[in-house]
């Protein structure tokens, strides 16, 4: 059976870039914005929609609007139509599935390995200031807020809490570099599959 690694990140530690260099050395797919254009032909919304409504999570009012004319949000709607994706392309073969509660909707699948990327404040800070070219102050604001946001998609959809070391198989400090994360990643995973010849 092969292995599929989900990568959850907090924000501005690099922990796309660790997850397309896991991809890249185990020689498999990486999906990250592609689940969303999957999830665009599978429901219908544009794929700008879908990234709209990212991270994001209904609240009380528009859950007791839709349960009274028997609808569904559309957040959830589009969270579930990305479940089935990533369960989809987590059935094909082995893969790399950054964010998108992908630990979770996997969570009754065997040979999936979760992994946690963090890093120290200052850290994300510089390459958030980097990436978005934005002040020192802006970077902080853009960091807590979009943490505060995976958090609460995640916990939303989710029995068990977004960052918690206890959740992961491994959480991993980005300090340590792209190519060694990943390379510690790639390691464990082969010698999982190893373990289970």
């Amino acid at each position: 059976m092969h292995y599929v690694i989900t990568i959850s990140r907090q924000f501005g530690s690099g922990g796309k870039e660790i997850g397309k260099k896991v991809a890249e050395i185990l020689n498999i797919p990486c999906y990250d914005k592609t689940v969303n254009e999957f999830t665009a032909v599978k429901t219908g919304f544009s794929k700008q929609t879908i990234e709209n409504a990212e991270d994001k999570t209904p609240g009380a009012f528009t859950y007791g609007m839709f349960s009274y004319v028997k609808l569904q949000p559309m957040h959830d709607e589009i969270f579930f139509a990305q479940s089935e994706v990533i369960r989809n392309l987590a059935a094909k073969g082995p893969c790399v599935l950054v964010g998108r509660c992908a630990d979770c909707v996997l969570s009754d699948r065997k040979n999936v390995l979760n992994v946690f990327v963090f890093a120290p404040i200052e850290d994300r800070v510089k390459r958030v200031m980097s990436r978005h070219n934005v002040s020192q102050e802006e970077a902080g604001r853009i960091i807590k807020a979009n943490d505060r946001m995976r958090k609460r998609y995640h916990d939303h959809y989710s029995d068990r809490r977004w960052g918690e070391a206890k959740n992961y198989h491994l959480t991993i400090n980005s300090t340590v570099g792209v190519e060694n994360a990943a390379n510690t990643i790639a390691k464990l995973v082969e010698g999982l599959a190893k373990k289970d010849e």
